[in-house]
C-alpha cells in the first residue's frame, strides 16, 4: 500500500506469502507507448512508423543519419502511466474547474495534495483524503503555517497555460477541517476497512487572492461544485480520476499540471465500511492524494458528481489496484458539522 511515497505490504486481504514490489507500476514499466518513442533514421528514404511504431527496413543503401526526432504525443492521449493531461484546465468543464491543488505547510515540511470544491449550504467547502490535513500518528493537524486551494491551478512545462492564469481562480486559505472520528482518534487504523474514513472536507475563507486582484465572494460562486453520489454496496461505476500526480513519475516542474484517468470501473464493497476499488486505474503519485472520481450525471451528461476521494495505492507483485475512500455517512456527517459551524 502506497501513499505519500511509502509501501506497506498490501490490501488487508492481499497474499502475505507474495512478496511486495514497492513502488513499481507493472503497466506503465511494461508497455511503453510508441508515440512516446524517439527514432532516428539511419537512410535517406522517407521515415515512417508501422503499425507496430517501428521505423521500417529502407530499401536504397544507407546514406547518413538523419537527426533524432521526437514523435509528438497529442495533448489528450494517455501517457506511458495512463494520465492524459487536462486540455484546458480554465475552460467549461466543471470537474475540471472544481479541481485543484492543495498547499500544505508546517515548519518541517511541505506537502501538496488534491482536492475538489462540493456544493455547499455556505459555498465554501473542499473535499479532500484526510491524511492531508490531519497526522494520524502524531495526532496532530497538518498546514500549521499554511493550508491553501487553488482551484484549476494551471502552471506545466508545456506552455499551454499562460504564467497569469496559474492562480485565475484564487488562492483560498483554509478555515477549517473536519475529518471523521474515527480518523482522528486512530481507531479507523484497526478497522477492516481503514481507509474508508480517510476522508476530509475543510471550509476555505470567502475571500481570495488572484494574479488579478482579489475575490470577494465564496469559492463555490467562483467555480462552481460537486454534488456528492453513493456507488451502492457491490456496485460500480466508469469513473474520472482528477488531481495533480507528481513524483516519482512526473518532474518537479510537472507538478502543478492537472491530469486525469478514464481507465477502468470502480467497484465498491460489499459491505457499508468497506472502500472504492479500481485494479485497472492509473496508479497515484505524491500529490495526487485528495483527487476527486468523478462520473457524469445518469440524467445529464453535462452534470459531473464525485463517488470518493483517492487516497490508497496497493501494489504486490504484478497486481495493483488504487483505493478511494467513498461518498458514504461519515461524509454526510463531515458536511452537516461543517454547515453548522458556517
Amino acid at each position: 500500500m502506497t501513499r505519500a511515497g511509502r509501501c506497506t505490504d498490501g490490501p488487508p486481504d492481499a497474499d502475505p506469502s507474495v512478496p511486495v514490489d514497492p513502488g513499481v507500476d507493472r503497466r506503465a514499466d511494461g508497455a511503453s507507448s510508441a508515440l512516446a518513442r524517439h527514432f532516428a533514421g539511419t537512410c535517406s528514404c522517407p521515415i515512417t512508423l508501422d503499425s507496430f511504431g517501428k521505423v521500417p527496413a529502407c530499401p536504397s543503401s544507407p546514406s547518413p543519419q538523419v537527426p533524432p526526432r521526437p514523435v509528438p504525443v497529442p495533448v489528450d492521449a494517455p501517457d506511458e502511466n495512463g494520465y492524459q493531461l487536462t486540455a484546458d484546465p480554465y475552460g467549461g468543464a466543471t470537474w475540471s474547474r472544481v479541481t485543484g491543488k492543495m498547499f500544505v505547510i508546517d515548519d518541517a515540511s511541505a506537502q501538496a495534495c488534491s482536492g475538489a470544491v462540493i456544493r455547499s449550504t455556505h459555498r465554501n467547502l473542499v473535499l479532500t483524503a484526510a491524511h492531508c490535513v490531519y497526522d494520524q500518528k502524531t495526532r496532530k493537524w497538518k498546514g500549521a503555517d499554511e493550508l491553501s486551494f487553488v482551484p484549476a491551478r494551471g502552471e506545466d512545462s508545456t506552455g499551454r497555460n499562460k504564467p497569469v492564469d496559474q492562480e485565475k481562480y484564487g488562492v483560498w486559505t483554509r478555515k477549517k477541517a473536519y475529518i471523521p472520528p474515527e480518523y482522528e482518534d486512530g481507531s479507523s487504523a484497526k478497522a477492516t476497512h481503514p481507509d474508508h474514513y480517510d476522508i476530509a472536507v475543510f471550509t476555505v475563507e470567502d475571500h481570495a487572492k488572484s494574479q488579478g486582484g482579489s475575490i470577494d465572494k465564496p469559492i463555490e460562486d467562483v467555480v462552481g461544485g460537486l454534488d456528492p453520489q453513493v456507488v451502492p454496496a457491490g456496485g460500480s461505476v466508469q469513473g474520472r480520476l482528477v488531481g495533480y500526480p507528481g513524483p516519482p513519475r512526473y518532474a518537479d516542474e510537472d507538478e502543478a499540471t492537472q491530469r486525469y484517468c478514464a481507465l477502468g470501473v470502480w467497484k465498491a464493497g460489499t459491505d457499508a465500511s468497506s472502500d472504492l476499488r479500481n485494479e485497472q486505474a492509473c496508479l497515484g503519485y505524491d500529490g495526487n492524494s485528495g483527487g476527486p472520481v468523478v462520473v457524469r450525471d445518469a440524467k445529464d451528461a453535462g452534470v459531473w458528481r464525485v463517488v470518493g476521494v483517492l487516497n490508497v495505492v496497493w501494489i504486490k507483485g504484478s497486481w495493483h489496484a488504487t483505493g478511494a475512500a467513498p461518498v458514504s455517512d461519515a461524509l454526510t456527517a463531515l458536511i452537516a458539522r461543517a454547515t453548522k459551524d458556517g
